[in-house]
């Protein structure tokens, strides 16, 4: 019994032991958890205290902004955000964004007002100077106006003298222009007079140069029946002709003053040269004897070739004496708008010719056409030589010089079926090679192909 009373005590103290050792650290727990629930209170509530005070702080800031800034500082914020937008606006619109504050506008507005206080300064003491220099001006301008009244009040007087003077001086000139008047009519009379004189003395003038133009047209042609020496009258014969070489020889030579490289146009025997159609032409190309040359065949016909006894001429050249030539206009050989001047003058320098007048194609013309000129050769004459050609055609008519175109030339020297040619290679001209009309092939008409005449059956 006592054992088991000893058990339940032992049991009951276990008890009471745990019981005081939970509540001990139950009230432990507590007590730590109210430690930190009150300093987070006092925390809290120093932090409250730090808030309204920096609350406080910044409602006095704020307010005291508003005064700075010219606002009330019991009005509300949404309104003095409408007033800012509205100054901004109206006066910060001319500003960089960065810049639309108060203060960067009122500095700005600060530099400008001392720039213009400075330009104002500047502007006061330019208009103190200016007042200064009109002060000076009006000074010289009323000096000089004092002079200049002097001066006028002079010369007015002068003026009415000198007008008294011109009264008196025009009233004699209207006299003097009366007489002269007179005088006039009576010089008009005498050159009407004189002009009716000069007409009827034109008139009789142009008769008798037309008389004596005609005369000297019949002269020139009885001198030249005279002389033996027409159009009509060959320069030289055929004696022989090697057709397999393309070679004829001529009974001239260096005894009638005969040059190589002269070409010559060939004709049948007994016809008029002057105006038949040639068959061929030749070019001299070595001298023989005194009356003896050989001519290399240039052009000719497989139906009327070349024959002894057909005659040659040439305006170039006549035996014993050399030509005088007159040039007139453009000189295009080959149609191709190029004048040849220096050519036509080469051909006839070849030729023991003489060129004793020439018409430039700016209208000047250098030398003068004589008795002795043969041949006015008239290419292409332009607007601008049409007056000098005229003078030059009445000078050619007066002399008994025969006037002949171009192609007339061309015809009696051989030149029908004149074509520049290009050669390439080493020295050639390459601004020729897209000359018009320009023939690139170096070779000459005696090697151009040939067919054999064609039968009555139509067949070769």
């Amino acid at each position: 019994m006592a054992r088991s009373e000893s058990q339940a005590l032992q049991i009951a103290v276990i008890i009471f032991a745990f019981l005081t050792i939970i509540l001990s650290i139950t009230t432990f727990y507590f007590f730590s958890e109210y430690s930190k629930a009150s300093q987070a209170a006092q925390e809290a509530d120093q932090k409250r205290a730090e808030a309204e005070t920096a609350a406080r702080s910044f409602q006095e800031e704020n307010e005291k902004l508003k005064e700075i800034l010219g606002f009330d500082p019991q009005e509300e914020l949404n309104k003095i955000n409408e007033q800012v937008q509205q100054d901004r606006e109206k006066f910060f619109s001319t500003f960089p964004d960065a810049k639309q504050t108060y203060r960067d506008v009122l500095v700005a507005m600060a530099d400008r007002n001392t720039q213009l206080n400075n330009q104002l300064v500047e502007l006061r003491n330019r208009l103190d100077q200016l007042q200064a220099q009109i002060q000076k001006q009006r000074t010289e301008d009323e000096n000089r106006y004092a002079q200049a009244s002097q001066n006028f009040q002079d010369r007015n007087n002068q003026f009415v003298d000198r007008e008294r003077q011109f009264q008196e001086q025009e009233a004699q000139f209207l006299r003097e222009i009366n007489n002269l008047r007179q005088t006039l009519a009576q010089k008009n009379n005498q050159i009407n007079q004189l002009n009716n004189q000069m007409n009827r003395l034109r008139q009789q003038f142009q008769a008798k140069e037309q008389e004596y133009l005609a005369r000297i047209d019949e002269l020139s042609k009885r001198i030249e029946g005279l002389l033996n020496h027409t159009f009509e009258v060959a320069d030289g014969e055929i004696v022989f002709v090697n057709a397999r070489d393309r070679t004829v020889w001529i009974n001239l030579g260096q005894a009638d003053g005969l040059r190589p490289q002269l070409r010559f146009n060939v004709y049948t025997r007994a016809v008029d040269v002057d105006r038949k159609e040639p068959k061929g032409e030749i070019e001299v190309i070595q001298i023989l004897d005194a009356h003896l040359a050989a001519a290399r065949i240039l052009r000719d016909s497989v139906y009327d070739p070349i024959v002894r006894g057909d005659v040659i001429y040439t305006s170039l050249w006549h035996p014993g004496r050399s030509e005088r030539f007159a040039l007139a206009g453009k000189m295009d050989l080959d149609g191709d708008g190029v004048d040849d001047i220096e050519t036509v003058r080469s051909m006839i320098a070849l030729a023991g010719g003489q060129i004793d007048a020439e018409l430039a194609p700016d209208g000047e013309q250098k030398g003068k056409i004589t008795i002795y000129t043969r041949y006015l050769v008239v290419g292409r004459i332009t607007e601008q030589m049409q007056e000098a050609f005229s003078q030059m055609h009445r000078q050619a008519r007066q002399m008994g010089v025969k006037v002949i175109t171009l192609e007339k030339f061309k015809d009696q020297i051989g030149l029908t079926r004149y074509q520049p040619v290009i050669r390439y290679g080493v020295g050639s001209n390459p601004e020729v090679f897209m000359r018009p009309g320009a023939k690139t092939v170096d070779r000459t008409p005696a090697f151009r192909p040939r067919r054999p005449p064609r039968r009555n059956n139509g067949a070769y």
